[in-house]
């Protein structure tokens, strides 16, 4: 840190040199026009209190850590904690901010109002669901993008506000209400923290950046590809596999009753209950792919929210295990699908009856691909 503020020098030595130095702490690029903070040399700016400060920051599961300098003013501060829990992953920058906040107090902002002109039109283009481009885009972690992003609400009045986006000053607010400042580039209404969006020409702009984070951006998702659908998607198909199977077990259950029944009674095994063998088959795979899915979803739910011990060691056999299952669910689907396709072609069951197991087939794609979309088909590390 006192090489750093001395411009690459500790005491007599020479550590760095003073152009290194210099580019190091200069801003190198920033995620879109009309933000103040961006990328330096190793080092990340961001305005604090209306200071402008360089960090750099170091986290793992159990150890938070964050250097700040102020160059400026020949001032810096390290914080590191080894806490794990509830506001453990948050205490370095609350510790940075309180230093601010008693040696550089908040220099008074003043409230913005939206412009209602064109703002409304305007605001709408920004709308929609975002990703952050820091996230695994090839390997089974991509699923934890279903439960983080961004989404932009446009405002009547021209104003946005954004969902799940963090801000720099409050790392648990995560609802943010923002107006127009330039062009693409909004103010936070209560402070000076800005977003903006890259390519604006465009009718839907690409990317969203903040100074909250200068290290990554946002990416506009097609609505095919946003969070909320998928959830709805996963959650329609495991309600079809489930009650389906739920129906069937019913269904078996009273067929069997039934011809207790009728063997007690005439000594005869047939009722209006009974299916034929392809029936029972085909209604014995899908059950076998609902079990799985409600079997994977459980396991996968246990493993993201078990992170250190699973995901923390490699190829554990938890995590082999959990991603086996996904292979199971479509290797059998295959086999639901053909049995759509054979009741259709040979008019088995009745209209209703193909209807429904259509609807089983479907959900049963609907799922396999969702699978493969967030890799978790195969083991894909």
């Amino acid at each position: 840190m006192i090489t750093h503020l001395n411009g690459g020098r500790y005491g007599e030595e020479r550590i760095l040199g003073e152009t290194a130095a210099h580019q190091m702490h200069k801003q190198q690029f920033a995620n879109a026009r009309g933000l103040e903070d961006g990328m330096g040399l190793g080092f990340y700016e961001q305005t604090i209190n209306g200071e402008r400060t360089i960090q750099h920051a170091g986290n793992l599961i159990r150890f938070h850590a964050l250097l700040t300098l102020v160059p400026d003013s020949d001032v810096g501060i390290f914080v590191a904690y080894n806490s794990y829990g509830d506001g453990g992953d948050l205490a370095e920058y609350e510790l940075t901010e309180a230093f601010f906040d008693r040696f550089y107090p908040v220099k008074w902002t003043t409230p913005i109002e939206p412009s209602t002109t064109d703002a409304a039109q305007n605001a709408e283009r920004f709308a929609g669901s975002y990703r952050s481009t820091r996230s695994n885009a090839t390997g089974f972690e991509k699923v934890s993008t279903l439960m983080t992003g961004a989404r932009i609400v446009a405002n009547p009045d021209g104003s946005l506000t954004t969902h799940g986006m963090y801000l720099s000053r409050d790392l648990e607010k995560t609802e943010q209400r923002w107006v127009k400042v330039a062009p693409a580039t909004f103010r936070s209404e209560d402070g000076n923290e800005r977003i903006a969006f890259h390519k604006p020409g465009s009718v839907s702009p690409t990317y969203l950046a903040s100074d909250a984070d200068p290290t990554s951006a946002y990416e506009r998702l097609p609505f095919y590809e946003t969070p909320r659908l998928h959830i709805g998607l996963l959650a329609g198909s495991l309600a079809v596999l489930v009650l389906s199977a739920l129906a069937w077990a019913v269904w078996a259950m009273i067929s069997w009753w039934q011809r207790r029944r009728n063997r007690k009674l005439h000594g005869k095994h047939q009722g209006t209950w009974e299916i034929d063998g392809a029936t029972r088959r085909a209604r014995l795979l899908a059950s076998a792919v609902s079990v799985l899915a409600v079997v994977f979803m459980m396991g996968l739910v246990a493993m993201l929210s078990n992170a250190e011990s699973i995901l923390g060691h490699g190829a554990s056999p938890i995590l082999v295990g959990v991603l086996t299952v996904p292979i199971l669910i479509s290797a059998l689907g295959a086999g639901v699908l053909g049995y759509a396709a054979l009741a259709w072609a040979r008019g088995n069951w009745s209209l209703l009856g193909r209807l429904h197991y259509s609807l089983v087939a479907l959900s049963t794609l609907t799922f396999v691909l969702l699978l493969a979309y967030y890799n978790l088909i195969g083991y894909q590390f």
